[in-house]
């Protein structure tokens, strides 16, 4: 019969936290481009105040349908 010998892994933890360290760094420059960018473009969006637009109409004048006068009466 065999022996069968587990040996065990490497009992250090080489993870040091780079991969933390990059989301969190990327986390931090999307909120600031969020900030700098979107927050104005959300700002702008209110509908702006109406102005006060005067139009001018000129329109051709015509003249009034001549009604005769009533006969007299008899």
């Amino acid at each position: 019969m065999s022996t069968v010998i587990n040996n065990p892994g490497d009992s250090r933890d080489d993870n040091s936290g780079v991969g933390m360290i990059v989301g969190i760094l990327l986390v931090v420059v999307v909120g600031v481009l969020f900030i700098l960018y979107v927050m104005p473009m959300l700002g702008n969006q209110a509908s702006p105040a109406p102005t006060t637009t005067e139009i001018k109409v000129s329109l051709p004048e015509v003249p009034a349908p001549a009604v005769p006068a009533p006969a007299p009466a008899q």
